[in-house]
């Protein structure tokens, strides 16, 4: 077998050496031509009385509906605003918006931003 692998093609066996080997080999050890039957494979089926397998129509769409109109109500923001835009000294209608500004200096894990 060493010599098939043989990196070196002129020290492999040439085929006439290897049918030779095959050939005493064969005559060294007989073989037993009889064939021996393989069995067929059967399916086993295997039925549990205490089992019971029913099929039914799973109903969703209540309990969707009712999961997303919570999502929805929960996403909707009313706005009420003001008609008269010319008066924009009006306090009573307009936020400070100094109020919603952010500081822009962030500190996140130790490194300020």
């Amino acid at each position: 077998m060493k010599r098939c692998w043989d990196s070196d093609p002129s020290k492999r066996p040439t085929s006439k050496e290897l049918f030779e080997y095959f050939k005493n080999w064969r005559k060294t050890y007989k073989f037993n031509n009889n064939r021996v039957p393989v069995p067929e494979n059967k399916l086993s089926v295997i039925n549990y009385s205490r089992t019971l397998y029913t099929s039914r129509k799973i109903n969703y769409s209540a309990k969707l509906n009712e999961i997303l109109s919570q999502e929805l109500s929960s996403r909707i923001i009313m706005y009420s605003y003001n008609d008269d835009y010319s008066d924009e000294n009006n306090s009573d209608n307009y936020e400070d918006l100094d109020s919603c500004l952010i500081d822009p200096i962030y500190e996140f894990r130790g490194f300020i931003i």
